[in-house]
């Protein structure tokens, strides 16, 4: 048999494009490298959407509820009682009521949950109801640090059970034990 020498198939290696001696494409296990990136990209996208909503909602229901506190006391400014009845007609017919808050003719949170004002003689209450465990804590904890002065907030509960003020963050986050849960804060 006649053998090509050793030279000659160095020059034919060199020859050859190469691409061909290289293999095309990408195999099986690059594909399946570069899908897990892609999906750990993904969720980590969502995660942090989701952060950044969270605490979007959160921001804008303090807000909202601060603003709609402030509200009430200016509608039922020198007056000696703010009723013993629902106030939430009253508080949309004197556009009282943070627009984000407005749903058709009813009053919502950000998460969509019923807000319904309520006199009760001296004090007024705002029942905030289908918040999240976590923005819940965030809630309380927050207006809890508001007792007195401005805020006027004399008394808070979570899902009918009343918390002892001032709140600490492990009270809060006690209280709010439910996936969804009602804040009921008290104010002068």
């Amino acid at each position: 048999m006649f053998a090509i020498p050793s030279s000659q198939r160095l020059l034919r290696k060199a020859a050859m494009p190469y691409s061909l001696h290289r293999q095309a494409g990408a195999t099986l296990i690059e594909q399946v490298l570069v899908a897990i990136v892609i999906a750990g990209l993904l969720v980590a996208v969502f995660i942090g959407w989701n952060m950044v909503q969270t605490a979007s909602n959160d921001n804008d229901n303090l807000r909202d509820t601060a603003l709609l506190m402030s509200k009430v006391r200016s509608v039922f400014d020198g007056q000696s009682s703010y009723g013993t009845a629902a106030l939430n007609s009253t508080l949309l017919t004197y556009r009282a009521v943070p627009a984000s808050m407005i749903n058709g003719s009813t009053i919502t949170n950000p998460w969509g949950g019923a807000v319904v004002v309520t006199g009760t003689g001296a004090t007024y209450s705002i029942s905030s109801a289908a918040i999240p465990q976590e923005s819940c804590a965030t809630m309380v904890k927050n207006f809890a640090g508001n007792t007195g002065g401005g805020s006027g907030i004399t008394a808070i509960s979570v899902n009918g059970t009343a918390i002892t003020l001032p709140v600490t963050p492990v009270s809060a986050a006690t209280a709010c034990n439910g996936a969804t849960n009602t804040v009921l804060l008290t104010a002068s």
